[in-house]
């Protein structure tokens, strides 16, 4: 079993969880009657944010259990998360949302929590792989 991956798969499912209902508390509900559409449209992205960050969960702790570590699906992964903060952090700051930014604190620690995780279980595979051809 690869620890790193499966504490990545707690880590992005819990976070999937916690953004769901975050955004139904605290995002959803403030969209005014008259902007039905609005929030039509904001909640769709947000239910489809969720379950990305959900399903890569899921299939790095379905490679965690199993032992095996697609490195094409790590990467796929620690782009993915990277260019979610980026572009958040990008577009916040453009739109003077310095505010939103440092709300979201918690989430790109944890962000990056998982990022490290997944680029210690690259390394650390590629170290066995070479002392295994080796």
């Amino acid at each position: 079993m690869k620890k790193p991956l499966l504490l990545s798969s707690a880590i992005l499912i819990l976070m999937s969880l916690v953004h769901i209902i975050w955004g139904r508390e605290n995002f959803l509900n403030e969209f005014a009657s008259d902007q039905s559409e609005l929030k039509l449209i904001a909640t769709i992205s947000w239910y489809q944010g969720a379950g990305v960050i959900f399903l890569l969960g899921m299939f790095l702790g379905f490679q965690a259990v199993r032992g095996v570590m697609n490195k094409m699906f790590i990467l796929f992964s620690l782009l993915s998360l990277t260019a979610n903060i980026l572009i958040f952090a990008i577009l916040a700051l453009m739109n003077d949302e310095s505010k939103l930014l440092l709300s979201s604190f918690p989430q790109l620690v944890t962000f990056s929590v998982v990022i490290g995780l997944l680029i210690y279980s690259t390394k650390k595979s590629s170290e066995i792989s070479e002392e295994l051809d080796s």
